[in-house]
């Protein structure tokens, strides 16, 4: 599933639902944070996150708030630590499903089929789906110049050239 996929059965905003935290101890409902914006979410550990997020994701975001883009990050660990959890939660301008609802954590990761981390998930305000493939659109477009629309026409762009091959490549 790459940018411009279909959503997962379950809108991001039921599968969301519930309270968000952040590193400076502010606690909202999720409905309030993500009204009217674009969702980011950033399915992570301390094990293997930490350095996406110090060297490329923290930066990347950094630069499209400085843009005036309007989104959220939510920050969904697989830490096992809570003190861990808490120093990932800090590293960057996030919203974290909370590391006592680790039900919440497991859904959200199923409903989106994330198995390796780090993974980042783009949602549009309507639910609909963006990017599925995150981490590498962050590698391949480091200013943002696409994000985060232009990722999914890139992807429908890529889908079409490769059906306009039909064939082609068949024995």
């Amino acid at each position: 599933m790459g940018c411009g996929a279909s959503a997962p059965m379950v809108p991001l905003s039921q599968a969301v639902n519930g309270p968000l935290t952040n590193s400076r101890g502010e606690t909202k409902e999720a409905s309030e944070v993500l009204a009217g914006k674009v969702r980011v979410l950033y399915f992570a550990n301390h094990g293997t996150g930490y350095q996406f997020a110090m060297s490329q994701l923290g930066p990347f975001l950094a630069s499209q708030k400085a843009q005036g883009k309007q989104f959220e990050v939510i920050f969904v660990s697989s830490d096992t630590d809570p003190t861990l959890y808490g120093h990932h939660l800090a590293m960057g301008p996030w919203w974290g499903v909370p590391f006592e609802d680790t039900m919440r954590r497991a859904q959200l990761s199923q409903v989106f089929g994330v198995t390796m981390t780090p993974a980042v998930i783009v949602v549009d305000a309507d639910d609909s789906f963006i990017c599925s493939d995150g981490v590498l659109k962050v590698q391949q477009d480091p200013t943002g110049q696409g994000f985060p629309h232009g990722w999914r026409q890139q992807q429908q762009q890529q889908e079409e050239q490769q059906e306009g091959m039909g064939g082609i490549l068949d024995f």
